[in-house]
């Protein structure tokens, strides 16, 4: 299965956005954020003042996710559309998959996306039916798979909201390695979204567990099936997806004046009712928080509709994102750890990997700036950053 395969191997470079109040990238239609480039360069300037660029991108790496993995999907998508090093002439899907096909000149490789389509066909939709077209099409196997839980609705095999088991995720790597040939795994955390806020002490416990899972399962010795097949997937690495959007949503706080003390997502807009799956009996009251949707000034709680001085330009409708905000970081914390995975990293033993991992992290779960210390308008080298990591103040 894994004879004709290439290394993975992705390499980025990040480039200073010249006009932070412009879209650097163009603007998905997909949860748009609308022209919202002033409030959001105002408020979170290094977030906005960069663009990750994609230099070399080998290798088959599937998104599997919900709304907020389709997301990633369309900015990298989009990102190497602007770069002009997508191959056209390639189907931009097969059967349930989205597809980018780089050019063979910038490696070649494949950016996918599948949603979590059934929870009769193991986690996910990880099913033989999907396995089938993508054996057809000749894109398997999958290197690299980037997961992100749909919290609260991954309850596919009983799980309470709060209580999942890390049995759970040992599955989903066994089934993703058995079914596409995953090698390397990139778990999200799930960020605080509208689902979130009917349960956020659940919604936290959940989060961590998965952290602490990353953790334990990266101290398992590899172990062989009978047929001399390594069980373990090679490479578990974590992006914490809510560890960046906390600390976006903690600095809105205080622009939009909400006291200090005061739980960062606990003011919100009046509810909505929507309806939950497609039960029409079954109806939940959401509440957008105004930390994520309101720029400049918050209203009182629970009294308003409507933000009182417009959006924030961090998330448009309290679950998704703003890409010109959020994008730059998550997708240069994502292009980050799959070059730490790299066939052409130097950092090829598990501890280094894992140090890379922790780097990409440090640097792109967080506002801290992505400039030289000494050279304000050159945007640091991975290099550089796992230097800077280490104390060196040169940079």
């Amino acid at each position: 299965m894994k004879d004709h395969l290439q290394p993975l191997d992705v390499r980025f470079t990040l480039l200073e956005r010249q006009d932070p109040q412009s879209a650097s990238l163009e603007q998905v239609p997909y949860h748009s954020c609308g022209e919202t480039f002033k409030v959001a360069a105002e408020t979170f300037p290094t977030a906005t003042n960069f663009d990750p660029r994609i230099d070399h991108f080998r290798g088959n790496v599937l998104i599997a996710g919900d709304s907020v993995g389709r997301q990633l999907y369309f900015w990298l998508s989009a990102r190497a559309k602007r770069q002009g090093i997508v191959d056209e002439t390639a189907p931009p899907r097969v059967d349930h998959f989205l597809m980018t096909k780089i050019l063979d000149a910038y490696g070649g490789g494949r950016i996918m996306f599948m949603a979590h389509i059934s929870s009769d066909e193991f986690h996910y939709g990880l099913g033989r039916d999907q396995r089938n077209s993508m054996l057809r099409a000749g894109i398997l196997p999958i290197q690299t798979m980037i997961f992100r839980t749909a919290w609260p609705h991954f309850q596919l095999r009983g799980e309470d909201v709060g209580a999942l088991k890390p049995n759970f995720y040992f599955d989903l790597l066994h089934q993703a390695q058995n079914t596409y040939g995953v090698e390397n795994m990139i778990m999200l955390t799930t960020p605080h979204n509208n689902n979130a806020a009917l349960n956020p002490v659940a919604f936290r416990k959940d989060g961590q567990m998965l952290r602490e899972f990353v953790i334990h399962y990266n101290k398992q010795p590899p172990s062989s099936s009978s047929d001399g097949n390594v069980k373990n997937i090679k490479n578990l690495l974590l992006f914490d997806l809510e560890q960046l959007t906390n600390k976006l949503a903690e600095r809105n706080a205080r622009t939009l004046g909400i006291p200090e003390g005061e739980p960062t997502f606990a003011r919100t807009l009046k509810g909505f009712n929507v309806l939950v799956g497609r039960n029409p009996d079954r109806r939940m009251t959401m509440k957008m928080s105004q930390a994520l949707v309101c720029g400049y000034e918050a209203g009182p709680d629970g009294q308003v509709e409507a933000c009182p001085k417009g959006p924030s330009g961090l998330s448009a409708d309290g679950t998704h994102w703003c890409q010109h905000t959020v994008g730059p970081r998550f997708m240069s914390g994502i292009l980050c750890l799959l070059s730490c995975m790299s066939s052409s990293s130097p950092y090829q033993t598990k501890d280094d990997i894992h140090s890379c991992e922790m780097v990409c992290n440090h640097q792109f779960a967080s506002l801290m700036s992505v400039f030289h210390r000494h050279e304000p308008h050159r945007p640091l080298t991975l290099e550089e950053m796992m230097q800077r990591a280490k104390g060196n103040t040169n940079y």
